[in-house]
Order: structure tokens, then sequence, then C-alpha cells
């Protein structure tokens, strides 16, 4: 069965296994939603890069409806025919926003807002 439209992902159930559905997408194969055994779905891209098979997980349903995840499928799907892996993008991107503020700046930015009046009118002496 594939699925079209959002109605079709609602009605996935939960089984006594993990299972994958293919999705139609107008961007062409490897769209698909995995349902675990609690019932939590999630989009998946599944992609060939340098000869091997692989998946990346782009979001979760509800929360990414059926268009965001085609446009997101056919954003992966540009990368992939750029020769370039999206695993590794996302990987990459991921370790930049970890890095992007410690926890050290991140209560001198906050104490900073604090006594500068941001929080509430008239500051707080710091």
């Amino acid at each position: 069965m594939m699925i079209t439209t959002d109605r079709q992902i609602q009605s996935l159930k939960p089984g006594e296994r993990v299972y994958w559905q293919s999705v139609r997408s107008p961007h062409g194969g490897g769209l698909a939603i995995r349902v675990s055994t609690r019932g939590t779905r999630s989009w998946y891209v599944r992609y060939r890069h340098d000869g091997r098979q692989d998946a990346i997980c782009i979001g979760h349903y509800p929360g990414m409806k059926l268009q965001a995840a085609r446009d997101r499928h056919y954003e992966i799907r540009q990368l992939v025919a750029d020769n370039l892996d999206p695993k590794r993008i996302q990987r990459q991107q991921k370790a930049a926003n970890l890095e992007a503020w410690s926890m050290d700046q991140l209560f001198e930015s906050y104490g900073d807002f604090w006594c500068t009046g941001g929080g509430r009118k008239g500051g707080v002496s710091c």
C-alpha cells in the first residue's frame, strides 16, 4: 500500500513489530514512514550514496505533516544528486548547533539580559 494522504498516515496503527510504509512523492521514491510498536510515526528518506543504501530521519508525525516531509524529501534528493551525503551534513549541522553556545555563555547572556532590564520593568540591580 502506497501512502498518498494525511488521513492514511493517521490510520497507521502500531503492530507487534516496527514496520515501514512507502509514501508517494512527486519527487521520486525513497520517502517512507516508520511506525514503531508504541505508535510513533517517523519520516525517513531512503537513499543510496557511494554505492551503499542509507536512511535519514527527517522528522516525526504529526509534528511534520505530509507536505513538509515531501518538501524535505526533495531537498535531500537534491543533495544526493549533487553527490553529497545528507546524513553527514545533518551531523555537521548538529555539531555546529551544539558548539554555538556553552553553558557559561548561556548563563552570562541570561544574566546580562536580566541586569539590563530586559526581563522586567526597571531591571534588577546586579
